[in-house]
């Protein structure tokens, strides 16, 4: 057998026709990968800043998208504290008691009214 013959026993229109196969294959694949891809950066943009609290300098955001600190479980949604010049990621939740309760990666907690915090316009 010749090592040369790529396309065992095709013949030229049959192997043209089988790359031309294999072309639309990838292409396919591609544009599948790509779909998902603006499917994860659409899902992901519509994440916002829902409230604000501040005082002497320092700022809490609370947003509407999830926790990212691994450790906390029980605090669902994500939240920033700015003071500084810095920023830590932290996590929050709103007891039915009125209170925004949040935990903060520098190990800091806050306990918050939440009429302390006034709804982001524009969000």
């Amino acid at each position: 057998m010749n090592d040369t013959n790529w396309f065992h026993d095709l013949t030229t229109d049959e192997a043209k026709e089988e790359r031309a196969t294999l072309s639309q294959r990838v292409i396919a694949g591609l544009g599948v990968i790509c779909l998902l891809v603006l499917v994860a950066v659409a899902t992901s943009a519509h994440a916002a800043p829902m409230a604000e609290a501040s005082e002497d300098g320092a700022k809490i955001t609370l947003t509407d998208e999830a926790c990212k600190l691994d450790a906390v479980s029980n605090l669902k949604h994500r939240a920033t504290w700015q003071e500084k010049g810095k920023t830590y990621e932290g996590c929050y939740g709103v007891h039915p008691a009125g209170l925004v309760l949040a935990y903060f990666a520098d190990k800091t907690v806050v306990v918050l009214s939440v009429q302390a915090f006034t709804k982001v316009s524009g969000a």
